[in-house]
């Protein structure tokens, strides 16, 4: 397998978020290998012993936008170069480069998206379990500064939830790093980590 690294992280709910989800626990888990890397969540809930994840409550959007609605992030950042993954437990994703903050200058690269999104069953208390594979080997840059330069590298996992109850839609935001602002900004500088 080749594993490098193992990262586990226990998200933080942004002060924005719907007090619907404040018994929520989510947990992030990155294992760094030579060619490739996996982002794992973990969903731990208060609320019934079974959630249907496939269920119109959770709100799944389409290929384009997935952060308006549910859906799991990874950014890895170099500089002020980055990069975005977008899943959900649907199997949707979307793959970003940008070149500065918020300067995206590809979309939904093929390369670039994930090898593979995959539901887990984590057991009973954990209510949702998702893991992307991403293949950094089709990023001549990443390679090379995963195999000389891991140190310089910056992460970030985050999430969004979205529920909605009759027509009210409520929305929590989870990183591991929640910026300080009013508003959950999952590109802000003082969200990213070091590896």
């Amino acid at each position: 397998m080749n594993k490098l690294r193992n990262l586990e992280k226990r998200l933080g709910n942004h002060r924005s978020s719907s007090q619907n989800h404040s018994g929520w626990k989510i947990e992030s888990q990155i294992e760094i290998r030579k060619t490739n890397l996996d982002c794992s969540f973990f969903v731990t809930t208060n609320e019934t012993q079974t959630i249907n994840w496939t269920d119109p409550t959770f709100l799944w959007s389409s290929t384009e936008n997935l952060w308006e609605e549910s859906c799991f992030e990874l950014f890895l950042k170099i500089g002020d170069r980055y990069w975005e993954w977008n899943f959900t437990p649907g199997g949707r994703s979307r793959a970003y480069n940008f070149d500065g903050w918020r300067n995206c200058t590809h979309k939904n690269t093929p390369i670039l998206n994930p090898l593979a999104v995959e539901t887990l069953n984590p057991g009973p208390e954990k209510k949702l379990g998702i893991r992307a594979t991403i293949d950094f080997q089709s990023s001549p840059l990443l390679q090379w500064y995963f195999e000389n330069a891991p140190h310089s590298i910056q992460y970030q996992s985050s999430c969004i939830i979205s529920t909605h109850a009759s027509v009210e839609k409520k929305q929590s935001f989870w990183a591991s790093s929640p910026n300080k602002g009013d508003a959950p900004n999952f590109h802000s500088e003082e969200s990213f980590l070091f590896l």
